[in-house]
């Protein structure tokens, strides 16, 4: 009997032995892998290269990743390679955006049945958002003081309230999701959608082990881009308007597409500073800012030159409808009233690339200053530019 025991005792302590050791090799595995993550994630601060580790990581456990889809929040979409989901209309995507939880796609909506057909019928979408924490409409007050979204009366997020609650400004849904969605403490980026099993466990994995790095990874990119920024007119300062410019010149010669650039400054402004003050100018240079952005398209490019001087750059634009262009913003500023009552004129001047012949991105914005300051012989015109022209005063480049 004292055999049997202890032959069953050897057993137990086998067995143990085993599953122990399993363990240990398990928890060695999961070690390596951790630190194999986290020694890829020690150099990557940008936001894409980030999702490609992601991505590849999902990817090595098991589940198949379709695409990923960033939330934009100028579009009010979910853009993904040749996909864009509206964040207004009421999809699984959306769903999943919003509610930080898992959602499989559905033939519920117009869109869903449109994403299984791009996508595949089986498809999840998993949300990833920058922290851990719960999402900031499920707090008791928001972390930004003067959030639109907000009540004096009710101390709580519209979107916690529901749809009936009017909030302080804002007195559509739409528009408050917009303030929310544009919002720094508005956690979701944006959403993968995948294909596979265990996709609990992978939306776990991304949150504890991503959620601080692509936090750390928007910053930056806040950071950067509010470099390139000029702080008082919310557009692109100098600095980046001369990258931007040098890109969009290489580009245009690289594949052979138009290129245009206009430089425009307001008329008398000097005077006008003299007048009113320089606050009263300041309030000028932004609105002329917000109103020449509202009415150029996306892929162009509105920067503060310096002082009261702009420049707009025209991809894929030759210079004669560059000119219309510019023609039709001098006239909407010569029609708009300013703050106060007040009006201004701006002086113009337009080159282009092949048209002008032009040898370089600094050439082309010597071109476009020569031709302003044709334009500011008689004020409030648009010039373009012409080899007639001569040099003579153009001191600003």
């Amino acid at each position: 009997m004292y055999m049997k025991t202890a032959l069953a005792l050897l057993v137990v302590t086998a067995l143990l032995n085993i599953i122990l050791l399993k363990l240990f090799r398990q928890k060695q595995a999961e070690l390596r892998d951790t630190t194999r993550l986290y020694s890829h994630l020690a150099g990557a601060t940008g936001f894409d290269t980030l999702i490609k580790i992601l991505a590849e990581e999902i990817d090595r456990r098991g589940v198949e990743v379709i695409g990923f889809y960033r939330k934009n929040a100028l579009e009010k979409t979910l853009e993904g390679e040749n996909v864009q989901i509206p964040l207004f209309e009421k999809s699984s995507a959306v769903k999943a955006f919003f509610t930080l939880s898992p959602c499989k796609l559905g033939s519920y909506h117009e869109r869903d049945r449109a994403l299984a057909e791009a996508l595949g019928p089986d498809t999840v979408f998993i949300p990833v958002r920058m922290e851990k924490d719960e999402p900031c409409w499920k707090a008791r007050a928001c972390a930004v003081r003067g959030c639109a979204a907000y009540g004096k009366e009710q101390h709580a997020c519209w979107l916690r309230a529901g749809k009936i609650y009017k909030g302080v400004n804002l007195p559509t849904h739409n528009e408050k999701l917009a303030k929310c969605i544009s919002c720094k403490s508005f956690l979701p980026v944006g959403v993968f959608a995948v294909r596979g099993r265990r996709i609990k466990w992978v939306h776990t994995f991304i949150t504890n082990h991503f959620s601080g790095a692509l936090r750390n990874s928007v910053l930056y990119e806040r950071a950067v881009y509010s470099a390139s920024m000029d702080s008082l007119t919310k557009v692109f300062n100098r600095r980046s308007l001369e990258e931007h410019l040098l890109n969009a010149f290489k580009s245009a010669e690289r594949y052979g597409q138009p290129l245009s650039l206009a430089m425009f400054d307001i008329d008398h402004f000097k005077k006008f500073n003299d007048t009113y003050g320089h606050q009263a100018g300041d309030s000028i240079l932004r609105e002329l800012a917000g109103l020449v952005s509202a009415f150029i398209r996306e892929a162009d490019i509105l920067a503060r030159y310096g002082g009261e001087e702009f420049c707009l750059v025209f991809p894929h634009t030759d210079k004669m409808h560059a000119f219309e262009i510019t023609e039709r913003i001098r006239a909407e500023i010569e029609e708009n009233i300013f703050s106060a009552g007040r009006r201004v004129t701006v002086s113009m001047g337009v080159a282009g690339y092949p048209d002008d012949e032009t040898a370089g991105a600094k050439a082309l914005l010597k071109k476009a200053d020569i031709a302003l300051y044709r334009s500011k012989i008689t004020r409030n015109t648009v010039t373009s530019y012409s080899e007639a022209f001569q040099d003579e005063g153009t001191d600003s480049v």
